[in-house]
């Protein structure tokens, strides 16, 4: 990496070695860099089997729950009789649960691939991670989802907007352990400036990650983990660790 000549008097360099952004990754301002897709994918191979293994685990624990909720509701039908239109309404409290449990392993699936980005181990657990600010994650998701829906409503535009916006409330709630509104506020007035491009980059993101789908669903178990580094990777430019966190102050 190119070395930057030393300090030599007013206006001159700083008098300790610094690199060239574009040679030091880590170095980089705060910001959206689409090459992170192709570093996403490099630290995916890395550890894929633990990346492969976790999104079979979080799918099964969800579509297994559908599946048995679905069975539930048959069986009941077939029993109740006249009695059947009132069981959907019986389980749709259950549905919300499951929503809400699989949004939560999302968010662990978010913090797992930021763990990653910062060179940290990963591990199987990591799924779970979010668990303890679980009640947090659900009302953050929740208001999230409001907002933007009611950004699509207006003429599209602006939802889109938003979700660039909001798009790292999961991990602050997850990483800085904020609460939600804390999370929505520093993401917010964070973010402003890079809404546009960070829609685009998650956006293109979960479309590279979906593309396993071509191969009869199986490939999303190797190419999604895709979509969950590179938030973590972006995140990490805005929030690195080793940067004190102070809450209400932008951080650059």
């Amino acid at each position: 990496m190119a070395e930057i000549p030393p300090y030599n008097g007013p206006g001159g360099y700083s008098n300790y070695p610094r690199f060239e952004y574009n040679q030091d990754p880590y170095g980089r301002p705060p910001g959206v860099y689409f090459d992170s897709i192709g570093r996403a994918w490099t630290l995916v191979q890395a550890n894929l089997a633990t990346w492969v293994l976790s999104m079979v685990i979080v799918f099964a624990l969800y579509y297994g729950s559908i599946i048995c909720l679905e069975l539930f509701v048959f069986g009941g039908m077939i029993t109740a009789g006249s009695r059947a239109t009132a069981l959907p309404l019986a389980i749709f409290p259950i549905a919300i649960v499951i929503g809400c449990v699989f949004q939560i392993l999302l968010t662990g699936l978010m913090h797992m691939g930021l763990k990653q980005a910062r060179n940290e181990q990963i591990g199987i657990g990591d799924i779970f991670s979010a668990f303890p600010q679980s009640v947090s994650v659900v009302i953050g998701m929740f208001v999230t989802s409001l907002i933007i829906t009611v950004g699509i409503f207006l003429c599209i535009v602006p939802g889109l907007w938003l979700s660039g916006i909001f798009a790292f409330v999961p991990l602050l709630i997850a990483d800085k352990n904020l609460t939600p509104i804390e999370a929505l506020q520093l993401s917010y007035d964070t973010l402003k400036p890079h809404a546009w491009s960070l829609f685009a980059l998650v956006f293109l993101s979960g479309l590279v990650g979906s593309l396993g789908g071509c191969l009869c669903g199986i490939g999303l178990l190797f190419t999604y983990p895709i979509y969950f580094v590179t938030i973590g990777i972006s995140y990490n430019y805005f929030f690195p660790k080793e940067r004190p966190f102070v809450f209400n102050q932008v951080p650059y």
